[in-house]
Formats: structure tokens, C-alpha cells, sequence
């Protein structure tokens, strides 16, 4: 291997296992907030999806400032020192590490957080509350990977190039060289995209709650909960699921994932609540109740089967109908669907966002005219099976429209390509 290649593969790795670390610690930082803050499974996914919406729309904006000022090397860095500087301001955000000095009064919380101690001690087998918060302890080796990376950063950024800069001007040659008809009848089917990410938004939050107080035991071996979004996740880099497939069909076929993952999801969350009610802990919420979190398996899979896809053939999708021309270059095209690959998560961001706002008007129309709310404080006293029967619902309609608006714009694409060549046949030059 040359040693312009070996420093390629040391860049993307020094730019991938700080990401890939984020993102496993930010699956289960919802806990950390419901465990050590007490804040109510409503307010984290307000926090958490918030975040996620933020990350996923900031790089589309980024994108063009780097091209145009920063460049490569310097965002990386200036990225790196970002995330761990927030995640110090995570560590000492912890209620008992904050108010051991200042004793600041608007540090605490409605419940008296828990002790800093199950963050530090290892597991026992005789412990329910050493198991339901064995977890934690994976989060400080994964901050001092965090915090060593800028170093690594710092030191191989120097004598790196980076690749080629993306076309700046592809905004303009989008408007300039693409039908105005064309570019509308995608607005449509954008917005099917954005319910992608509202389901999304539930592998972090809910989805992970729902984990935290069953059984993590497999016989006698101690099973970490981030296990099951690690699985999730482990589907965006397996390359045959987004092989040999048309985008369209690609992304109808997340959507169906979509909607398993919410059904199965709906289904696991009733026989829970039936476990959690046959066995008296209601009031009890850090009660390990006798229910192995693999039952979460299935939802956990067909969404990241259904992220990894979507993700991919929105990308392509975007590209093939905005960015390529015939005459582009490898370079050019890979420049191209840089930006549309930003654009896409920027789609799923916003998607991440409407959550929240999907979730407050569920939780109003539920408590309205004196109703029980699905969503309470805490797990077992909420009723999110009805809330994924509901993203079930909306999934379905979703797959309905898309496949009724990409049929209208397959029809109109194939009508105006006909009169296109019928335009140009038909001119002829004037004779003199």
C-alpha cells in the first residue's frame, strides 16, 4: 500500500470512529437524561431529537461555507475540538457533579438525581439497580477515545490533501439547466422523505427507554443496552442492502421497513406494559421487569434496515433527477452527490424535528376534554404503543402519497421528454 493510501484510510478513520462513537453515545444518552437529570421521556425527546435534527441539517449550510472559505482540513479539526468540548460540558453537566461545588439551586431537578456512583462501580448480579445502570459505565472509555482524537487529528491533518472541492456553483446550475416543472413536483416528494426521519427519531428515544428497565441478561452474561443500537446502526455499512436497486423502489421499500419497525414496535410495547402490569411495578419504574430487551430486536433491526436504505437511494434519487449531467467527470459526480447525500439528511433532520412537534399534538389531543395523555413521566404509566400505532398509520399514508406522486412524475417526466423530441425534430434550418 502506498503511503498516500495509508494516510487516506488514516484520515477516514480518524474522521469515522469519532462520529461512529457519537453517534452510538448519543443512542443512549436519552437514559442519562431520564436516570441522572429525571426529566420525563417527553422533555429527552424533545433534547435528543432536537440535536438530531440540528446535526443532520447543519452540514448542508456547512458544506458551502467550507468550499468557499474554510476548507477540509480546518473544519475537521474545528469539528473535532467541537464535539469534545460538548461532551466535557456533558460530563459536567451530571446534577452531582455541578452542585458539589456551587450548590446552585436551579441545578436540581423534580426527583433527587442518582447517586454518581453506578457510573463508576462495575456490575453485580445481585444488584437490579447495578443492572439498570451498567450501561453508563461504557460512556467514559468511549469520551477518553472522544478526547484523544482531536490529538490524532491534529497531528496527521497537517500532510493530508484533501480531495477535490465540490462544484460551488450547483444551486445555480440546478435552476439554470432543470425544468422549474421538475424541480416543484420534487417538493412533494421531499416532504415523503421528512416522516422517514420522524420515525427515526424514535430508534434514540423510545426505543431505547423501553430497553433500559428489562431483563439485559442472556443465562448468566451481562448483555450492554448499547448492543441494540449498535445493531441498528450496523446496517448503513452493509453495501448489499443498497445494491441493485432502483432509488425509487429503494426508498419505497424503507418505507415498508418503516412500518414494520412501528408495528412490531407497537406490539413489543403492549406485551411489556402486560408484563409491567401483571407484575404490579407501574409506580415502580426502576423495577427490572422479567422480560428479556431482545424482544426490542426486531424494531431495532427494520429501522436500521430502513435508515441505511433510505439514506442511500434518497442520496441517488436526488442526484440522478437534480445534479448529473452526461458529461460530468467521476470527479464532478462524486462532487455532486456530496451535496445531495447533505441534502438528504438534511431531510431526515427536519424530519427529526416535525417528531417533536408530531409528539406535542398527540400529546394535547390526547389529554384533551379531560383524557388520559400517552405520554406521562414515565415509561410505564405512558402508552407508546398507541403513539406507534399512530407512526404506523402516518407511515402507510406516507407510502400511499409517494407512490401516487412518483407515478404523476414519471408520467410528466416521460410526456415531456416526447415533446422535447418533438421540438427538436421539428426545427429545421431556413433556407436562404
Amino acid at each position: 500500500m502506498s503511503q498516500a493510501a495509508a494516510l487516506s484510510h488514516l484520515m477516514d478513520a480518524v474522521q469515522t470512529l469519532p462520529n461512529s462513537l457519537t453517534t452510538y453515545i448519543i443512542s443512549i444518552i436519552a437514559t442519562y437524561l431520564t436516570g441522572v437529570w429525571g426529566l420525563s421521556i417527553v422533555s429527552v425527546a424533545v433534547i435528543v431529537n432536537l440535536y438530531s435534527g440540528i446535526v443532520g441539517i447543519l452540514p448542508l449550510g456547512l458544506k458551502f461555507i467550507v468550499d468557499a472559505f474554510i476548507g477540509n482540513y480546518w473544519i475537521v479539526l474545528l469539528s473535532r475540538l467541537a464535539f469534545t468540548a460538548g461532551f466535557v460540558l456533558l460530563t459536567l453537566s451530571t446534577p452531582s457533579v455541578l452542585s458539589w461545588e456551587s450548590g446552585l439551586s436551579f441545578l436540581t431537578v423534580d426527583s433527587p438525581p442518582p447517586e454518581s456512583e453506578p457510573f463508576k462501580r462495575p456490575q453485580s448480579d445481585d444488584s437490579e439497580e447495578n443492572n439498570r445502570a451498567g450501561f453508563f459505565c461504557e460512556a467514559p472509555l468511549a469520551g477518553a477515545l472522544i478526547l484523544f482524537v482531536p490529538l490524532v487529528s491534529f497531528l496527521v491533518i497537517g500532510s493530508y490533501q484533501p480531495q477535490p472541492r465540490a462544484e460551488r456553483s450547483l444551486v445555480k446550475h440546478i435552476l439554470k439547466r432543470k425544468h422549474a416543472r421538475s424541480i416543484l413536483f420534487l417538493v412533494p416528494i421531499s416532504i415523503t422523505f421528512i416522516l422517514l426521519g420522524v420515525v427515526s427519531s424514535i430508534g434514540n428515544t423510545f426505543f431505547i427507554e423501553q430497553a433500559v428497565d428489562m431483563n439485559h441478561y442472556v443465562g448468566s452474561l451481562w448483555v450492554p443496552l448499547l448492543i441494540l443500537p449498535i445493531f441498528q446502526h450496523s446496517y448503513k455499512k452493509k453495501k448489499p442492502l443498497n445494491c441493485g436497486i432502483h432509488p425509487k423502489l429503494g426508498i419505497a421499500f424503507s418505507m415498508i421497513c418503516a412500518i414494520l419497525s412501528c408495528i412490531t414496535a407497537a406490539k413489543v410495547e403492549t406485551r411489556r406494559l402486560g408484563v409491567v402490569t401483571s407484575q404490579g411495578v407501574i409506580d415502580e419504574p426502576e423495577k427490572i421487569i422479567p422480560m428479556t430487551m431482545f424482544w426490542l430486536l426486531p424494531q431495532f433491526a427494520l429501522l436500521g434496515v430502513s435508515e441505511a436504505i433510505s439514506e442511500k437511494n434518497i442520496t441517488d434519487f436526488f442526484t440522478n433527477e437534480l445534479a448529473l449531467e452526461r458529461n460530468d467527470d467521476e470527479a464532478t459526480k462524486a462532487s455532486k452527490r456530496k451535496h445531495m447525500e447533505f441534502l438528504a439528511q438534511a431531510l431526515s433532520g427536519v424530519g427529526m424535528i416535525c417528531g417533536l412537534v408530531l409528539v406535542y399534538i398527540v400529546r394535547k389531543a390526547t389529554a384533551a376534554n379531560g383524557g388520559t395523555s400517552w405520554f406521562q413521566n414515565t415509561l410505564n404509566t405512558s402508552r407508546l404503543d398507541n403513539y406507534y400505532w399512530t407512526l404506523a398509520t402516518l407511515s402507510a399514508a406516507n407510502l400511499v402519497f409517494f407512490l401516487v406522486v412518483i407515478s404523476v412524475h414519471h408520467i410528466c417526466s416521460e410526456s415531456r421528454s416526447v415533446e422535447d423530441e418533438q421540438r427538436s425534430s421539428s426545427t429545421v434550418p431556413l433556407i436562404a
